[in-house]
């Protein structure tokens, strides 16, 4: 796989192999727990209002990897499959990662939820 989401004691850290972390112009992206201030499982409405901008990383078809901005908000996604997505909310604060939402695909969204969840 070429994406994995990984919990640690402090935080989870989304690691990316291969063709998907050469799009997303990352290997990994790690978000501290007190930095979660929801975790969600909808899936990522890549139409919207204001328009998804690609700020580094790539977008064909349906797979988004990289950085994105929506308006103001700063989103890091990787994920093939809209609807089968993890969606973390950020509370603002200093440091890394810099983003406002981080959405990644996962084979489960409803268990890494609740093990997110659980962690923090």
């Amino acid at each position: 796989m070429s994406r994995s989401v990984v919990l640690g004691p402090t935080a989870v850290e989304v690691r990316l192999s291969g063709l998907t972390a050469v799009g997303a112009l990352a290997r990994s992206v790690v978000i501290p727990y007190a930095r979660i201030a929801a975790v969600g499982t909808e899936p990522f409405e890549k139409r919207g209002t204001p328009r998804l901008w690609r700020t580094g990383g790539y977008a064909l078809g349906g797979t988004l990897h990289g950085r994105f901005r929506r308006g103001p908000q700063r989103l890091f996604l990787s994920f093939e499959d809209a609807s089968r997505v993890v969606q973390l909310e950020l509370r603002p604060g200093g440091g890394e990662p810099s983003f406002d939402l981080v959405v990644v695909g996962v084979p489960d969204p409803a268990a890494t939820a609740r093990a997110i969840e659980a962690a923090r």
